[in-house]
């Protein structure tokens, strides 16, 4: 992917990545970039200097970003290029400071199970208006521990340096999905093998 600096120029201005995200390690098997996946640094060097092109390459890392097929906002306007996968959300979440949302669990178990959500019937006032100001495309919802309990603001957690945004990540961090905003609702973006392991894990 260092052939394509505009990609990673796009999805760092929309995801809110800092400089510190390895993209250097982003390798692709499509011509057209459709799939973007995530190597080691000992895997990439092994693809980067097979100059003879010995390695015949299955598959390779983990999947981050996938071409969205949607990628005109509700003014007409290109945004979400590319989504992130599920897959890799581990991987970034850390770096994103961008379309990243909290929530309790009764919103979360809904995703989950594939209910479309109006934004006029999220549970916090705050999204509600942060979703509604949000153009179309992909983001993150993080359910945190103890989220009704603890009275956590979106302002507040937006307003955190990166050390202190990592610590309460750390303290405070249960689950996450992939979720695709639109003009008036809310919806996960999660294939069936993922519910699946949803499914067991919270026990629906």
């Amino acid at each position: 992917m260092e052939e394509f600096p505009h990609i990673i120029s796009s999805i760092k201005e929309y995801y809110g990545f800092d400089n510190e995200f390895p993209f250097e390690q982003l390798v692709t098997h499509s011509k057209i970039q459709k799939k973007l996946n995530f190597v080691s640094k000992g895997v990439y060097n092994l693809l980067k200097y097979d100059n003879r092109n010995q390695l015949k390459i299955m598959a390779v890392g983990v999947k981050l970003f996938s071409i969205n097929k949607k990628t005109l906002d509700k003014t007409g306007q290109e945004c979400c290029v590319y989504r992130v996968c599920q897959d890799g959300l581990m991987y970034v979440i850390p770096f994103m400071r961008k379309r990243v949302y909290f929530c309790g669990k009764e919103l979360f178990i809904q995703l989950i199970k594939g209910v479309d959500v109006r934004h006029s019937e999220l549970p916090s006032q705050e999204l509600r208006i942060l979703l509604d100001n949000l153009s179309s495309g992909c983001l993150v919802m993080i359910l945190l521990k103890n989220f009704e309990t603890q009275n956590f603001s979106h302002e507040k957690i937006f307003a955190m340096d990166k050390e202190t945004y990592l610590k309460f990540l750390r303290e405070n961090y249960e689950d996450s999905i992939c979720c695709y905003n639109s003009a008036v609702r809310l919806s996960s973006m999660i294939n069936k093998e993922h519910q699946h392991v949803f499914n067991l894990k919270y026990n629906l």
